[in-house]
């Protein structure tokens, strides 16, 4: 099921690139692009990530605490 979906997802794409004139290197450029941005989302998140499992750490000892 999920090839079926992924293979509809080309066709659509490449029918839409080829309506717009869009060449397959310019298609793979913005690839490489988004791919950039969501690489330094990810990293942006995990650096926070020790932060936010302190935050919760005192959270749950004030909590436990007034209980």
């Amino acid at each position: 099921m999920m090839r079926v979906v992924m293979m509809v997802g080309l066709v659509v794409g490449a029918y839409v690139a080829g309506m717009n004139g869009i060449t397959h290197v310019e298609v793979m450029e913005m690839v490489e692009t988004s791919m950039t941005y969501v690489e330094g989302m990810i990293e942006y998140a995990e650096s926070y990530s020790g932060e936010i499992s302190s935050v919760v750490e005192s959270v749950t000892e004030t909590v436990e605490g007034t209980l």
